[in-house]
C-alpha cells in the first residue's frame, strides 16, 4: 500500500487528506481556534457531581465544562491520585518507590470518590462535540512514537498487529529491561524492526514529559494544563509514518519547516519525500478539492451504476444502497450475481467514507436485498475485511433478515462536515434574481459602451432574456438595434444564469462579460 499525505496550510489553520494507493480515506481540519486536542492533559476541578448519571463535571479552564463518568476513573485512580497528593505535600516522591493503593470498585458511585472542588489530573478523551463538552479519563498515558507510557500499569503489552512471534519476544525481551517499577508500556505497532536504541530513547523522552507532569501539579495554584499533546499533522506522521509513505506533500513555508523539522526528529530516512509548496494551493495541484467535494456529497456514485444515500440524524447515520441504472438480467444468477457485486461496491465505500467523515455512533445500512444466505455471508465478510483499516473501534452486526447491517463506531473528535454547495452566481445566495425589465436595461447601457469599441457584436443571454427581447413583430430588441443605428446579432445560451451575459467581437473573442 502507497500512503500520501497532504497538508495545505490555510487562513484558520491547516487541512490535512490522508491517501491510500491514490485514494482519499481520511480529511482532517485543524484550527488554530482549537485549544483542546484528545491526549491534553490538566489538572482540574470537580464543578458538579451529577448523582444520576454516576458522573461528574469537571472545569478544565477552557470554556464548556467537560465530563467524566465513573467508569473512566480507571482502575488505577486512587494511586494517581494518592501519588499527585504526596507531589502536593513537596514530597519528593518518585514513582518508582510509590507503595501502589487498592483499586477502587468497578460498580461504585463516583459521589464517594469524588466531591465538589476537588482536583485532580484528567485526560481528554474525546474532544468537544456539538453541545456537548469534552469527555475526560483519569487514567493517564502519554504516547510517544514506539511505545505508549501507562503509569501504575503492572505489565506491558504489544500491539496485537505485530504478528510474527519472534519479533513479539525480542520486543517483550527489551521491554522487561527498559521499564522501571510502578510504569508499564504498550509497544506500537510502527515499533516493528525498530532498534533497541530507538526505543529506549522514545522511553526516555516519554518518562521526561512525566516528570515534567509531576513538576507542574507541585506547583500548580488552580487549573493548570499539564501536558499538550502536538498538532493533528504531526500526530498522524507520529501514528502511521512507515515504509508505505511515500511522499508528504505541504504547502505554506512556516509549516513546511514544522514538518521537516518533526520528520527529522522521528524518521530521518523519510526526509527526503517531503515536498513544499510556496505559492500553488497543493489541493488544487492535486485535484483534491472537487474529490473532497463529491466525497462528502449526500449522494455517493458506485463504479457498477448504483449509489449510496448517506443521511445523517441525531440519533445515527442511515445509508441506503440503490442498483440504480444497474440492470440483472432475467436469470436467477445472473441476477444474484449483480445484486452481490453492487452490495460488495457499497461495502468497500461505506467503509471509507465511515473513515472519511469520521461517523460515530449507531449506523445502519440498508444493503440491496437478497434471499441468499450465502451472498449474505459474503457481504459480512467483505464489510468486515474492509474495515480492518479503521481504527476506530467498531462493532459490526452480521446482515438481519431484511438485509440491515448494523455498525456501532466510536470516534474522539467533531465529524468533519464540507460544504458541497456553491453560491448560486445568479442570485449570489439571495434566493431572487432582478426583475428582466433591469437586466435588460444593463444589457442596453454595455452594448452602448462595446459598440463604442467594434461594431461587429454578438450578444448572448440566457433563453428566458432572449425570449423577453425577441417577443412581438416590434420586439425590444429590433428597437435597440434601431436606436443604435446598427445590427448586432443575438444568441441564447442555457449554460448562463439568468442576468448573465457576453459580447464577442468580430473575431469570436469575449470582450465582455
Amino acid at each position: 500500500m502507497e500512503r500520501e499525505l497532504v497538508i495545505q496550510a490555510t487562513d484558520l489553520g491547516c487541512d490535512i487528506a490522508l491517501l491510500e494507493n491514490k485514494e482519499l480515506v481520511e480529511f482532517h481540519r485543524e484550527s488554530r481556534q482549537n485549544t483542546l486536542n484528545v491526549g491534553d492533559i490538566y489538572w482540574a476541578r470537580v464543578k458538579k457531581i451529577m448523582p444520576p448519571l454516576n458522573a461528574v463535571f469537571i472545569d478544565i479552564g477552557e470554556g464548556k465544562e467537560a465530563f467524566l463518568h465513573y467508569t473512566d476513573l480507571g482502575e488505577k485512580f486512587s494511586s494517581f491520585r494518592g501519588f499527585f497528593n504526596r507531589i502536593i505535600q513537596k514530597e519528593n516522591e518518585k514513582i518508582e518507590r510509590f507503595l501502589v493503593l487498592p483499586e477502587y470498585p468497578k460498580e461504585g458511585k463516583i459521589g464517594d470518590v469524588l466531591s465538589v472542588n476537588d482536583y485532580l489530573a484528567v485526560q481528554i478523551l474525546k474532544e468537544p462535540m456539538s453541545s456537548k463538552g469534552a469527555r475526560l479519563s483519569a487514567d493517564l498515558s502519554l504516547a510517544g512514537r514506539f511505545l505508549v507510557l501507562t503509569p501504575f500499569m503492572p505489565q506491558s503489552n504489544i500491539s496485537r498487529k505485530i504478528s510474527n512471534p519472534a519479533e513479539r519476544a525480542r520486543l517483550r525481551e527489551i521491554t522487561s529491561k527498559l521499564t522501571i517499577k510502578n510504569v508499564g508500556v504498550i509497544i506500537r505497532t510502527v515499533a516493528e524492526g525498530k532498534s533497541v536504541k530507538e526505543l529506549y530513547e522514545d522511553f526516555n523522552e516519554l518518562l521526561d514529559k512525566w516528570q515534567g507532569i509531576c513538576k507542574k501539579i507541585s506547583q500548580a495554584q488552580g487549573i493548570v494544563k499539564l501536558h499538550e499533546e502536538q498538532s493533528k499533522s504531526n500526530t498522524l506522521l507520529r501514528d502511521i509514518l512507515n515504509d508505505s509513505f511515500t511522499k508528504i506533500h505541504v504547502h505554506g513555508e512556516e509549516l513546511t519547516a514544522n514538518i521537516k523539522n518533526y520528520v527529522e526528529k522521528i524518521a530521518p530516512e523519510k526526509s527526503d519525500i517531503i515536498k513544499s509548496y510556496k505559492k500553488d494551493s497543493v489541493f488544487e495541484v492535486l485535484n483534491l478539492t472537487p474529490r473532497i467535494k463529491s466525497s462528502f456529497n449526500k449522494i455517493i456514485p458506485l463504479p457498477s451504476g448504483g449509489y449510496l444515500i448517506i443521511e445523517q440524524t441525531e440519533a445515527m447515520c442511515v445509508i441506503d444502497v440503490n442498483s440504480g441504472v444497474h440492470k440483472a438480467k432475467k436469470d436467477l444468477l445472473e441476477s444474484n450475481d449483480s445484486i452481490l457485486k453492487t452490495n460488495l461496491e457499497a461495502a468497500k465505500e461505506i467503509a471509507r467514507q465511515l473513515r472519511l467523515r469520521d461517523i460515530g455512533g449507531i449506523i445502519v445500512i440498508d444493503f440491496i436485498d437478497t434471499k441468499i444466505q450465502e451472498t449474505k455471508e459474503t457481504i459480512n465478510d467483505a464489510m468486515l475485511g474492509f474495515m480492518q483499516a479503521d481504527k476506530a473501534s467498531h462493532t459490526i452486526l452480521p446482515l438481519s433478515k431484511f438485509c440491515l447491517m448494523q455498525i456501532t463506531r466510536s470516534r474522539t473528535k467533531p465529524q468533519e462536515k464540507v460544504n458541497t454547495k456553491e453560491v448560486c452566481p445568479s442570485c449570489k445566495g439571495s434566493g431572487k434574481v432582478s426583475n428582466v425589465i433591469f437586466i435588460t436595461e444593463h444589457i442596453l447601457n454595455s452594448l452602448q459602451s462595446v459598440l463604442k469599441v467594434d461594431k461587429n457584436i454578438t450578444l448572448t443571454v440566457h433563453p428566458f432574456v432572449y425570449a423577453y427581447l425577441t417577443q412581438g413583430l416590434f420586439s425590444e430588441f429590433m428597437k435597440w438595434q434601431w436606436k443604435l443605428k446598427t445590427r448586432i446579432k443575438l444568441r441564447k445560451n442555457s449554460s448562463l444564469g439568468v442576468v448573465d451575459f457576453h459580447f464577442m467581437d468580430s473575431n469570436g473573442e469575449v470582450i465582455l462579460s
